[in-house]
């Protein structure tokens, strides 16, 4: 009956045209904006969450994000995120990291094979910034990461502790 459409293709934006739905709603700035029948303004300046909340809008003018929708950190940290912060503070510490050091994360995966950088250029990225700015690297992602992310850390003869799959969002 409705599709919302985020992304700003126009293959997705032909895709719900060509599928036939009855309402359509996307962004402005899509390149296929004229198969839609609202065209919802795209800014990004906003995050992610308000802007993909504001397809809604047609449908209901008047919501609003609550702050529990956010997934910034706030200054107050409780629960599984304490424990986390913890755990990686300790982490660090049991390995010999200087609380003083530079601490870079860095996510080597993607869905998509075609954005991934490869595996030879982050690992001569990860020995610079180990050896040159005194960094410690900490690989990030998610489950599906983590094959790659031990190449990387086998790979680059420095100390790089490997986070993917062991954290949700939030905790990072």
């Amino acid at each position: 009956d409705i599709a919302l459409v985020a992304h700003r293709s126009f293959r997705s934006a032909l895709a719900v045209w060509l599928a036939r739905i009855p309402y359509r709603i996307g962004f402005s700035s899509s390149a296929g904006w004229f198969f839609f029948h609202e065209a919802v303004y795209f800014s990004w300046g906003m995050p992610d969450l308000e802007r993909n909340l504001a397809l809604l809008l047609p449908l209901k003018p008047t919501l609003q994000p609550k702050r529990e929708d956010s997934l910034y950190l706030h200054q107050k940290i409780n629960g599984s995120k304490a424990s986390m912060t913890d755990r990686f503070l300790s982490h660090l510490k049991e390995n010999g990291i200087s609380s003083d050091r530079k601490i870079i994360g860095i996510h080597p995966g993607s869905v998509w094979q075609t954005k991934r950088w490869l595996p030879e250029n982050y690992t001569r990225l990860i020995k610079r910034l180990s050896d040159e700015a005194q960094a410690s690297v900490q690989l990030i992602g998610g489950s599906q990461d983590r094959e790659l992310c031990q190449v990387l850390s086998q790979n680059c003869g420095a100390k790089v502790f490997n986070w993917a799959g062991k954290t949700n969002l939030e905790e990072l």
